[in-house]
């Protein structure tokens, strides 16, 4: 799975419905639809920098690559920043079209349609639903992994008592988790370099069985979490579900 949903080469939105391509969940990165247009375009960025790529000479205001795999043709283009938008996530390579060559048709024959372009490239950009789908791509799939992490290191805290520190991208996670002689379990977790309220609320939200309410501010150190200075730290008592949850966990 690729790492980054801005990284590899994205189809548009106009691509999808060429090939006439159902829209995956957003935790399904476009780039990994298993198209074989789709996935040939993946080595477009290694063909180029071997010398190995093919341009599109029909279209002049930008330079377009071809992309060819059995009937199914396409162009892509290596976005330079005039056609990257503000205040979304940077994302160079994108397919612009696609279709199937037809020598016999001039009506069906996708090389017959971009010449009919004339030269010029702009509607075959991504538009704004693109760049939407990039940046909710990149929440979906963001919070998929942080809950995966946080279930992971939950769990081995559970289980071992221990203060587990973890890292999720840039920033430092350290959580406890205390079983009471009651059988209730007292969870703490602290933020280290982190800012972003949002960032915290997801992590926090990774917890079935708690809600956003049942999280307290602590003043204090609890479980002896050690502490930086400014370091915050939450805590909540786990429901049942929320132990049964990390107990799952498959710790192989």
């Amino acid at each position: 799975m690729t790492v980054n949903p801005s990284e590899g080469v994205r189809p548009t939105r106009r691509v999808l419905d060429a090939l006439d391509l159902a829209l995956p969940p957003l935790t399904r990165f476009l780039q990994e639809l298993e198209h074989e247009l789709i996935v040939k375009a993946q080595s477009l960025p290694e063909a180029l920098r071997a010398g190995a790529s093919e341009r599109v000479l029909t279209l002049s205001d930008r330079v377009w690559w071809k992309v060819k795999h059995g009937r199914f043709r396409g162009v892509a283009a290596q976005l330079d920043r005039r056609d990257l938008p503000e205040g979304h996530p940077e994302c160079r390579w994108w397919i612009g079209d696609a279709g199937t060559r037809a020598e016999d048709s001039p009506q069906r024959d996708f090389y017959a349609r971009l010449e009919r372009l004339r030269g010029v490239s702009d509607s075959l950009l991504p538009i704004d639903w693109d760049w939407r789908r990039l940046s909710a791509e990149m929440v979906a799939t963001s919070a998929v992994r942080i809950a995966s992490i946080f279930r992971q290191s939950a769990s081995k805290a559970l289980r071992t008592g221990q203060v587990v520190v973890f890292p999720l991208g840039d920033r430092d996670v350290q959580l406890r988790i205390r079983v009471l002689d009651d059988g209730q379990a007292y969870i703490a977790i602290s933020f280290r370099t982190v800012i972003e309220t949002d960032f915290i609320v997801l992590t926090l939200g990774s917890m079935p069985g708690v809600k956003a309410e049942d999280w307290q501010v602590e003043p204090t150190s609890p479980l002896h979490l050690p502490l930086e200075p400014g370091e915050v730290v939450w805590s909540t008592l786990l429901s049942r579900e929320a132990l049964a949850w990390l107990l799952e966990v498959d710790e192989s």
